[in-house]
């Protein structure tokens, strides 16, 4: 249950453009 927390960061990494 701890993998919400690392696809919150790839999802804000997406709408950064990186």
């Amino acid at each position: 249950m701890g993998t919400s927390a690392q696809v919150r960061p790839v999802l804000h990494d997406l709408k950064a453009g990186k």
